[in-house]
């Protein structure tokens, strides 16, 4: 589509569109990316303002006249495009016409034709006649002639044109100086142009061009290296120069110190948006910043502060010498002096003016630590404790103290808890709590990452009992913790750290306690209600974040992932047994809540460090993330502090599926397998995992009930081995006065436990997903009342203190070890004081025994960064999946 332009030429394509739905249309092309005035160095960006145009007749240098539309700007062009439009080019913008006229009376104007001098009388008669309200032309008139002096003025801006030349097709990117001639608001069209004929009454003003001083100005732009472009052209009344050098060199130069000159000779210079060679100016004073990183290596950042905000520098040096290196090889330091200034640019395509001489010592200090060519670093540079030192010296501000108190540190020291705190730790959470005060000292962030039931809690309340006692914590604590957590939380503060105040912010009425934060020494709150609750949390300044049982945040892109992000701490803590459940992600998320950026980026760490580890069994790649991580992360197993835990038992109890239930099975098997069978070869594994997923399911169902199966076949196997032998050994541990925690990952398994237990009169209570109140039933249970404890898997597997247990049974296994584990762990904890018997019912043959041989894959991925040396199991393929679907032995 194309529309009329006033000028002495015309051209005529119609904008075939109504008026009414023109705005929408040109909406759309604008969306585009595509839509341009004229050519490809023109584009047209956004939808200017609405105004109001004015009609005139202009006349013509070889007489006629024409009725044109005029707006409050010279630069501004009139078009039809289904209305009236004003088009800007040199900024990019349309925007609508408003007149009192219809919009065919509108069209009519902009349609209309040039008018000969001697036809004006009889149209202006016919005019009259007619009763239109808009101008007569002018059949009679004077001339008034006047020579008119510019006043030039320089545009600066920079677009980007489509790279249809460039070999990878992507885009270029320009800048243009656009040059123009104010006469008084006269704008002069063409270069061949060289009058202005307006009329004002019933006189003509003939204004005429000073091109002798177009030329002079002109020449002035031309003597900063910039030079017309070879299609430049005074059309629209404007001059394009651009650079044939060295784009950042001429343009830095011309900005610093041509463009005040060229205002001192009378140029209004406008620098648009758009324009990418900006320069900003820092403050005088340079900072560096010490971050503590792996086996005591620290990152170097120097920055400086630009308009209130901290600007890296580092980056920005490299970027500089990197580009002029590409321009001149074997660039010397000194070359980049610009009249005492080094220009660095910065990734909002600004650049920062900065001084030359300093500069250079931070860039030659730099080569002489590294030693190498091309040394100076992308991002923060990774140095050790004497080479800050190094550093330090060539800036007025430092931080020295930080640097001091590093080169004092001569490991961790000894903490003892203050008389307050009602506990008396063991060795290895004494060591533990050293550990969380050296993580304090520095402003760190870490993971305790103990076995389950090896004290977290009371070595996180040990060291806020310190803190208080020594007058370092100003501010209260944080703890994030699952919901069933919560009143654990409050119990132990409560029973081992009675002075400190505590508030816990949990149900519906927990707004009331908003206001009482501020007053606390520990405020509890729980993972659901982190994001609803964060536009309050993120206001308070928090001496610590502590995420208990944090592998809750281990999927980075969950809310409550996010949301703790917001919190405002001095340091962080996360408390888990299991740091890594599925893969290295999770523990990647925990350090970017804990430090930001400490393991980079995910992208990142997902290509140089997930891959290598769990796809290609990259040993070093394990050393050298355990390096990095095991200074903030301390973790002891079961086995390392077994002399403080009683025995712990695991037997595995075969049971062979029989009659009906071992005939579903195979038919279950068979049919599923089919099935998946069929989705592998029509999408792939990876496409497959609905259809895998269910098949597995409907196999492990059959093994513990088949009345799980949702089959009418099913429904008419009335017996189930398992049941039949988890109800032999209940029988048979509640007479010798056993302790029972029993575990099933279906509820719907429960639910037929349940009545089994009722009609043999023995008591107990349970915990599922949808219990609310579960402080009773651990009370009742801790307390002796009941024998037996039925709890759903990932309902009761965390959270819960349940050491009155001597006996835990897992009646169906589950594919991720530390699940499992985490569960035995409610009985087999710190305060256990029997020997503990861990049963596992497996169908032997089934689904189950390859799921016990599974498990395997995922505890190799977390024992690889724990320490152990064992390589890392493959992920399942059809290989694996051919193994889950064999027949019954």
């Amino acid at each position: 589509a194309g529309a009329r332009a006033h000028t002495h030429w015309t051209y005529r394509v119609e904008f075939p569109i109504m008026p009414s739905v023109s705005s929408v249309l040109i909406e759309r092309m604008i969306a585009t990316g595509r839509c341009f005035w004229g050519d490809l160095k023109q584009p047209i960006k956004e939808i200017g303002p609405t105004k109001e145009a004015k009609l005139n007749w202009d006349l013509l240098d070889h007489g006629s006249q024409i009725l044109k539309f005029h707006t409050d700007s010279t630069d501004d062009i009139v078009v039809l495009a289904g209305g009236a439009w004003h088009v800007n080019p040199s900024k990019g913008l349309i925007g609508p016409i408003s007149t009192e006229l219809t919009p065919d009376v509108v069209a009519c104007i902009l349609r209309m034709p040039q008018v000969a001098q001697q036809e004006a009388g009889a149209l202006a008669e016919a005019m009259e006649r007619s009763g239109i309200d808009i101008p007569r032309p002018v059949s009679k008139y004077k001339i008034k002639t006047e020579v008119v002096k510019p006043t030039p003025r320089l545009l600066l801006k920079s677009s980007v044109e489509p790279g249809f030349w460039q070999q990878d097709g992507s885009d270029e990117r320009s800048s243009v100086a656009m040059l123009s001639f104010d006469y008084g608001g006269i704008k002069f069209d063409c270069a061949d142009n060289t009058e202005s004929r307006r009329v004002t009454g019933d006189e003509i003003l003939v204004q005429k061009r000073d091109l002798a001083a177009e030329r002079r100005l002109s020449d002035l732009v031309e003597q900063y290296n910039l030079g017309e472009a070879y299609d430049a052209s005074l059309a629209n009344g404007v001059v394009t120069f651009e650079s044939y050098v060295d784009d950042t060199a001429v343009w830095i130069d011309f900005i610093k110190s041509g463009v005040a000159e060229l205002e001192q000779q009378g140029f209004v210079v406008e620098i648009d948006d758009s324009l990418e060679y900006k320069i900003v100016t820092a403050d005088d004073d340079w900072e560096v910043e010490t971050t503590s990183g792996s086996d005591f290596w620290f990152s170097f950042d120097l920055g400086v502060m630009v308009d209130g905000k901290r600007v890296p520098l580092l980056p920005a040096i490299n970027r500089a010498i990197k580009h002029l290196q590409g321009i001149v090889p074997h660039l010397e330091i000194d070359e980049l002096n610009v009249n005492g200034k080094f220009y660095a640019p910065l990734p909002d395509g600004q650049y920062i003016e900065l001084p030359f001489e300093r500069v250079k010592a931070v860039v030659q200090t730099l080569l002489e630590i590294f030693d190498r060519p091309g040394a100076v670093v992308e991002s923060a540079a990774k140095v050790s404790l004497p080479q800050i030192m190094q550093l330090a010296p060539q800036f007025a501000r430092s931080n020295n103290a930080l640097l001091e108190k590093i080169n004092n540190f001569d490991g961790l020291k000894t903490i003892t808890p203050p008389s307050t705190f009602k506990a008396e730790l063991r060795p290895y959470q004494l060591e533990g709590l050293s550990w969380l005060d050296f993580i304090r000292e520095f402003g760190l962030g870490g993971i305790l990452a103990d076995d389950m039931g090896l004290g977290k809690t009371i070595q996180t309340l040990a060291h806020i009992a310190c803190e208080k006692k020594a007058k370092r914590a100003k501010k209260p604590y944080l703890v994030v913790c699952p919901t069933s957590v919560l009143p654990n939380w409050m119990s132990e503060i409560k029973k081992f750290a009675p002075n400190l105040k505590s508030l816990a912010l949990s149900g519906l009425q927990r707004a009331a306690d908003f206001s009482k934060i501020s007053r606390a020494d520990i405020v509890v709150t729980t993972y659901p209600l982190v994001p609803r609750d964060i536009d309050i949390l993120r206001e308070q300044d928090w001496q610590a974040v502590i995420l208990d049982e944090a592998q809750y945040i281990k999927n980075p892109l969950t809310q409550v992932a996010q949301a703790v992000q917001f919190l405002r701490s001095d340091y962080r803590l996360c408390l888990t047994g299991t740091p890594i459940e599925n893969h290295l992600t999770e523990l990647w998320s925990q350090y970017n809540f804990l430090m930001p950026g400490f393991l980079s980026d995910l992208k990142t760490f997902n290509k140089t460090v997930r891959t290598p580890i769990e796809k290609q069994n990259d040993a070093y790649m394990q050393k050298i993330l355990k390096a990095k991580v095991s200074p903030f992360l301390l973790r002891r197993t079961k086995e390392l502090v077994a002399k403080d835990l009683p025995e712990k038992t695991v037997i595995t109890k075969s049971v062979e599926l029989e009659g009906a239930q071992r005939d579903l099975y195979e038919t279950v098997r068979l049919a599923m397998y089919e099935k998946v069978q069929d989705a592998l070869a029509e999408k792939g594994l990876a496409r497959s995992q609905i259809v895998i997923l269910d098949a597995l399911l409907k196999l492990r169902q059959v093994c513990c009930d088949p009345r799980l199966v949702n089959l009418p076949s099913a429904k008419k196997v009335k017996t189930s081995a398992k049941l039949e032998q988890l109800l032999e050994m209940i029988d048979e541990l509640v007479s010798e006065g056993k302790r029972i925690l029993l575990f099933s990952q279906f509820t719907s398994m429960l639910d037929l436990i349940e009545p089994e237990l009722n009609e043999r009169e023995i008591e107990f209570v349970q915990i599922r997903g949808d219990t609310k109140d579960r402080a009773t039933p651990v009370k009742l249970f801790q307390a002796g009342s009941v024998p037996v404890f039925l709890l759903s898997l990932k309902a009761g597997g965390t959270g819960l203190n349940l050491t009155a247990a001597d006996t835990v049974i897992h009646y169906d296994p589950w594919w991720n070890p530390a699940v499992e584990n985490q569960a035995t762990d409610r009985a087999h904890r710190i305060g256990q004081r029997n020997k503990v018997f861990v049963f596992r019912l497996i169908a032997a043959g089934t689904i189950e025994e390859k799921m016990i041989e599974m498990q395997e894959k995922k505890r190799a991925i977390a024992n690889a960064i724990y320490g152990d040396e064992e390589a890392i199991a493959s992920k399942l393929t059809a290989e694996d999946l051919a193994d889950l679907f064999k027949p019954l032995g």
